[in-house]
C-alpha cells in the first residue's frame, strides 16, 4: 500500500512487529523516505536495511545464533596478528575522537563507549586486513549512538564498510572528486571562484566528506537523519546506491552554506568545512535531489 502521509510510531509498529513471519522491507523503505524516522526504531530498522537482520523472522532466529557464536570467536582471537603500532594509533585516535569537544563525541563518551569502539575496530582490521584510517573512527561513531552491544555495532560497521570499500580506495575518490568538481564550477560557479581566490582545495575537505559519509563533520542527529535516508534510498537501487545522492548532498551543504562560506576567509573556511552546524537533513535532501535534477537536464555529466 503506497505511504501518502509521513511515517508516524504506529506506522513503524505495524511493518516491524505485528507480522510473525516476516519484515515487508519495501514498505519500510517508503516509511523511511516519507519523513522522520522515529529514534527508538532507528536501530532495528538499520539492521535490515544493512542485511544484518533478516526480513523473514524464522530465519532471523537462526541468524542471530550464528552471528553470536561468530563473535565469541572474534573474540578470542581478535589481538593475534595485529601490529603493535595500530593498536596504539587506534587508541589515540579514539581518545582524540572523545576529546574534540564536537556533539557526536558528547553523545559517544562514555568510557564503556570507548572501550567498545576500540574493540570493534580491531576487531574488524583483525578479521580484515586493510590499511588503517582515522576516518573509521567516525564512521563506527553513529553506530556507537545507536546500538546498545557491542556485537550490533560491529556487524553494522562492517556491512557498511563492505558497501564503502571501492569509494574508500583513492582511485574510487578520485574518481567522484573529478565530478563534483564539475558539478560544483556549474552549479555553484561564485563559490568555487571564491574558493580558487582563497586557495581553498578541494582535497584538503572534500576527500573525507566523500570517503566518510559526512560522519567526521556534520552533527550526530544530522549524520543518523542522513544516514537513514542513505541506507532507505539503497533499498530501491543496488548496492551501495546512497553514493549516487551523496555527492548531491555535499553541494546541497555547500549552497545552503553558501552566505556564511563567502564570509570566512582560508583558514576560517577550512574550519566551517571541518565542523558543519546542525542542518535541516529534509531541506538539504530536497536541494540535493533539485540539484542533481538540474545537472542531468544539463548534461553536465
Amino acid at each position: 500500500m503506497p505511504i501518502t502521509q509521513p511515517a508516524g510510531h504506529q506506522d513503524f509498529v505495524e511493518v516491524l512487529h505485528e507480522s510473525e513471519t516476516h519484515v515487508d522491507i519495501p514498505v519500510l523503505t517508503q516509511l523511511c523516505l516519507s519523513g522522520a524516522m522515529p529514534a527508538k526504531f532507528r536501530a532495528e530498522t538499520w539492521r535490515y536495511f544493512l542485511g544484518v537482520s533478516r526480513a523473514e523472522k524464522l530465519e532471523e532466529m537462526s541468524t542471530v545464533k550464528r552471528m553470536a557464536q561468530e563473535y565469541v570467536e572474534l573474540e578470542r582471537v581478535w589481538a593475534l596478528s595485529l601490529d603493535a603500532d595500530v593498536i596504539r594509533r587506534v587508541r589515540h585516535d579514539i581518545r582524540r575522537y572523545h576529546q574534540a569537544g564536537t556533539d557526536q563525541s558528547r553523545e559517544t563518551a562514555s568510557a564503556n563507549s570507548r572501550v567498545h569502539m576500540e574493540q570493534v575496530i580491531l576487531r574488524y582490521l583483525n578479521y580484515h586486513p586493510r590499511e588503517y584510517t582515522r576516518g573509521l573512527v567516525h564512521l563506527l561513531g553513529p553506530f556507537v549512538h545507536v546500538y546498545a552491544t557491542e556485537r550490533e555495532m560491529y556487524y553494522c560497521f562492517e556491512a557498511l564498510l563492505s558497501r564503502l570499500d571501492d569509494r574508500l580506495s583513492d582511485e574510487g575518490c578520485l574518481e567522484v572528486m573529478v565530478s563534483f568538481n564539475t558539478i560544483f564550477r556549474h552549479t555553484l560557479p561564485e563559490l568555487y571562484r571564491y574558493f580558487e581566490d582563497e586557495s581553498v582545495s578541494a582535497k584538503d575537505w572534500l576527500l573525507p566528506w566523500l570517503r566518510f559519509l559526512l560522519a567526521k563533520e556534520l552533527p550526530v542527529q544530522s549524520v543518523l537523519k542522513l544516514w537513514d535516508v542513505y541506507f532507505a534510498h539503497e533499498q530501491q537501487a543496488s548496492h551501495g546506491a546512497y553514493f549516487e545522492l551523496h555527492p548531491y548532498v555535499c553541494l546541497a551543504i555547500l549552497q545552503l552554506s553558501i552566505e556564511d562560506l563567502l564570509e570566512l576567509d582560508h583558514t576560517e573556511i577550512h574550519w566551517y568545512l571541518d565542523h558543519l552546524p546542525p542542518m535541516d537533513i529534509s531541506n538539504v535532501l530536497t536541494t540535493a535531489r533539485n540539484i542533481r535534477e538540474d545537472v542531468l537536464s544539463r548534461n553536465l555529466l
